[in-house]
């Protein structure tokens, strides 16, 4: 049998700095003998905990080190559970790194899990993995349909249905229904248990408000997610966000008022600005091994820059227009530029009307 670990392998309810080493250091203490008692279960649960936490601080390297360690330790006793979590994190160091072979490996390995007969929650968590693999790669609609539905909510939600969450969170974003996502965020007391958790629905609570033009809201619960993560200085969270999250510091940069060291914002800006852009390069690497070149799709928001941009409006024009900072509006367009294949202005508009992009 396997154990289902949590959507956080780190547990801890402080801000207290110094406190997710010590949980980290309590695992590797504490988990070897029960794990021996229950036949190897958990066992590599330090291993992972600590892959969490330098990847939480953006030290991806070290991060990497430990899933890679935690991957070969769960294959020798068979720890399907937690080598599942380690995967996703593989995942993630993938995109933050703009490696798309790496997610080519993290998938194939995440495939062989579902020849395990013993591992009853293989389906459910193969879903959750790959559900964020396609909403990164900007495939919403390829995600399973039970993280499609509504969102689970109450004390007696297991840990599969808080993982599920977190990816009908950004499935929710991506179609744009802020409305409906602020409302579950608000009530998501399961999360809210966990340091981690409460950083996703502050942050996720923050690039919604943006969303729906309350800026005053945004940049409160920006300035709540701050408060949270500086003393154990975690940035991946902020960093994941992408374009979303440099929109959002770009505008708390611009805002005397904001309450958060220009320090702090400055990095996590270029932070999110820069896995923006390797995002872009996995996704251009995976369209193209897919041979999906002829199959562009644009979000809304670069639809609109796009429709501006081909009615002959500057980028600054742009920017006025649609409420965005010209930095925003930079980011799109070098996003354009990606999915396009351009090296110009020119090329987005002559590629976008032989794609028939405008109408």
């Amino acid at each position: 049998t396997n154990q289902i670990v949590g959507p956080w392998m780190s547990m801890v309810g402080t801000v207290r700095r110094g406190a997710l080493e010590e949980y980290v250091e309590a695992c590797e203490r504490a988990v070897p003998m029960p794990a021996h008692a229950i036949g190897g279960n958990l066992s590599c649960l330090g291993e992972l905990a600590r892959a969490e936490l330098y990847f939480a601080r953006g030290h991806l390297k070290t991060a990497e080190q430990f899933v890679m360690l935690t991957l070969q330790r769960t294959r020798e006793r068979n720890q399907y559970d937690i080598r599942n979590r380690a995967l996703l994190y593989l995942l993630r160091i993938a995109f933050a790194e703009g490696d798309y072979a790496k997610t080519e490996q993290a998938i194939r390995e995440l495939k062989r899990q579902l020849e395990v007969p013993d591992y009853p929650a293989r389906y459910l968590t193969y879903d959750i993995v790959m559900g964020w693999y396609r909403l990164m790669l900007g495939e919403p609609e390829l995600v399973a349909d039970w993280l499609k539905t509504d969102f689970e909510q109450g004390s007696t939600s297991s840990f599969i249905e808080v993982f599920g969450n977190r990816i009908k969170m950004r499935y929710f974003f991506l179609n744009r229904q802020y409305h409906k996502l602020l409302a579950f965020l608000e009530g998501w007391q399961e999360a809210k248990r966990y340091l981690f958790g409460r950083l996703y629905v502050k942050t996720r609570e923050a690039i919604c408000r943006y969303q729906i033009k309350d800026r005053d809201g945004a940049l409160a619960s920006l300035r709540e997610a701050w408060e949270m993560c500086h003393a154990n200085e975690i940035v991946s969270v902020f960093a994941e966000l992408g374009k979303d999250m440099r929109t959002l510091t770009t505008a708390a940069l611009r805002d005397k008022n904001a309450g958060i060291p220009r320090d702090w914002l400055e990095n996590i800006n270029r932070k999110s600005a820069t896995f923006a852009k390797r995002q872009q390069t996995v996704i251009a690497a995976y369209r193209k091994a897919n041979h999906l070149g002829d199959e562009i799709r644009l979000s809304p928001r670069e639809t609109e820059v796009l429709a501006d941009l081909y009615q002959g409006l500057s980028r600054p024009e742009v920017a006025v227009v649609r409420n965005l900072s010209i930095n925003t509006v930079k980011l799109i367009v070098n996003t354009l530029y990606t999915k396009l294949g351009a090296n110009n202005i020119s090329d987005i508009i002559r590629i976008a009307v032989e794609k028939k992009l405008i109408r």
